[in-house]
């Protein structure tokens, strides 16, 4: 597998790239912060992963473009998207909403590239956003759910770990089934406790001591979702190698 990694796009700090290394695979991780060569709403850096994935260099991509402005708590403040018009209102936004839905379209439509490259080439994806992201109302992100070898499973965090709750969509192609039970745990919340903990989820509303949001806090997956979602996304991988 000399030369071949898992990528790892809007990796954030980077726990799915972490937990592959420790697997005993190679990663690369792709966030803004490591500058313009790792900015994926640049074509020219998209292109470059797309001829890694037509090139047989890549074993699997983990896809989490920000939720930001596609997120339902957007709502609190102004309505930016609609399950109507998922790309952006076509009514009156300020400048400042518009730069915002202007980003979240541009990383939507690079992992969109990705995923559909993923699909020609039977690379292992998964692409992922909070249950109620208003990406999932978009017609091609919604073609992709379709197609024959997608499937999309949902977790909550607290069942890995997490003190919150935060139900997840986790987009998977070709992946198996049977892997997948690793990353569709519930919560089966009863009197308001949760299922795992025996606590109540702590609500991310507000800020955090430190003074950052708890929806920022709460970004990073926990360290043991990090590991199933490698575990899926390499097992047919890892089974080539078994003998």
């Amino acid at each position: 597998m000399k030369g071949r990694y898992l990528a790892d796009l809007f990796s954030g700090v980077g726990g799915v790239a972490k937990a592959t290394r420790a697997q005993g695979f190679a990663a690369k991780e792709w966030e803004l912060l490591h500058g313009p060569d790792y900015d994926l709403t640049r074509p020219v850096v998209v292109d470059r992963i797309l001829q890694d994935i037509k090139g047989k260099q890549i074993l699997a991509v983990m896809l989490a473009p920000p939720c930001s402005s596609w997120s339902v708590a957007r709502d609190r403040t102004a309505v930016i998207r609609t399950p109507q018009e998922p790309w952006g209102i076509s009514g009156f936004v300020s400048s400042k909403d518009a730069d915002k839905i202007n980003i979240g379209n541009l990383t939507l439509r690079s992992a969109l590239r990705v995923a559909r490259m993923c699909l020609r080439h039977s690379v292992p994806f998964i692409l992922e956003n909070p249950a109620t992201s208003k990406m999932f109302y978009t017609p091609e992100l919604q073609r992709i759910q379709h197609h024959a070898s997608v499937t999309t499973v949902v977790a909550d965090f607290c069942q890995y770990g997490a003190k919150w709750r935060k139900a997840t969509n986790f987009l998977t192609g070709f992946i198996d089934p049977c892997d997948l039970a690793r990353i569709s745990k519930r919560c089966c919340a009863r009197g308001g406790l949760c299922s795992a903990s025996g606590r109540k989820h702590l609500q991310l509303t507000g800020t955090a001591p430190g003074g950052r949001p708890w929806t920022a806090v709460a970004q990073p997956y926990p360290v043991k979702l990090n590991h199933a979602l490698v575990h899926c996304l390499l097992s047919s991988e890892r089974a080539k190698h078994a003998f």
